[in-house]
Formats: structure tokens, C-alpha cells, sequence
């Protein structure tokens, strides 16, 4: 199997989203490295990284 860049940006302010966005991206992830940038941590409602976790469910990825 080939190696290959893909870059996806979820936008973390629509929490409603975010699940659908997961589920799209996540067969194409099997077998990628995964780099999560959290950006506009400033702006109000954004989520924090344990909220980022969850909603990705990073915490059930195989290491």
C-alpha cells in the first residue's frame, strides 16, 4: 500500500458536525499517521482538548 498526505479540517465551533465529519474520514485514516491542530482556542464555546478527544474518540484509537 501506497503512502499519502491528506489533510481534513473540522471546524470545532459546530459540535453538532463534528461526529458526521468523524465518520466520514475515519475509513480513509485506518492506516495514517493523525495530527490534531485545535485552532481558535480563543474564540468563545470553541472545545478543549479533552472535548476534541471525545468527539474524535481518540481515546479509542489502537497504538
Amino acid at each position: 500500500m501506497g503512502r499519502y498526505d491528506a489533510v481534513t479540517y473540522l471546524k470545532y465551533l459546530d459540535t453538532l458536525r463534528v461526529s458526521e465529519g468523524v465518520r466520514s474520514i475515519w475509513d480513509e485514516l485506518r492506516d495514517a499517521v493523525l495530527l490534531v491542530f485545535a485552532n481558535k482556542q480563543d474564540l468563545p464555546n470553541a472545545m478543549n482538548a479533552a472535548e476534541i478527544t471525545d468527539k474524535l474518540g481518540l481515546h479509542s484509537l489502537f497504538l
